[in-house]
């Protein structure tokens, strides 16, 4: 019986061992490294955390656009938009945050496709 000094094009020895670790350890990091950056990426946009204060209704509107992908509409006209609001959440979703938002005002609204939010009277 021989024994062979290589397999395909990687010699046979512990220079080989420590190469098949190392590539088998960057796998898992960058494995792992990208599961926890599709995490994130997947739960943006899904909880608000606002501290208690009170803004005027378009404030709120823009304070919830910076930190989301969604987009209101509404018509300026026909909606208060400098009425005073208590914008206040911890760990919330968009529909509690707007239900706590309208609350008292004769508003309601509708979720879109595209993340686009239609207040309306």
């Amino acid at each position: 019986m021989t024994k062979f000094s290589h397999v395909g094009w990687l010699p046979y020895g512990k220079k080989t061992r420590e190469l098949v670790r190392i590539m088998k350890l960057t796998f898992w990091g960058v494995f792992l490294l990208t599961m926890q950056v599709s995490a994130k990426v997947y739960s943006q946009g899904g909880q608000f955390s606002f501290q208690r204060r009170e803004v005027k209704l378009n404030k709120a509107f823009n304070l919830i656009e910076r930190k989301s992908d969604y987009r209101f509409f509404y018509n300026n006209k026909e909606i208060a938009v400098n009425a005073p609001v208590m914008l206040s959440a911890k760990n919330a979703d968009i529909r509690q945050v707007l239900d706590s938002l309208l609350i008292g005002m004769d508003l309601h609204y509708r979720i879109l496709q595209n993340k686009v939010i239609m207040i309306v009277p």
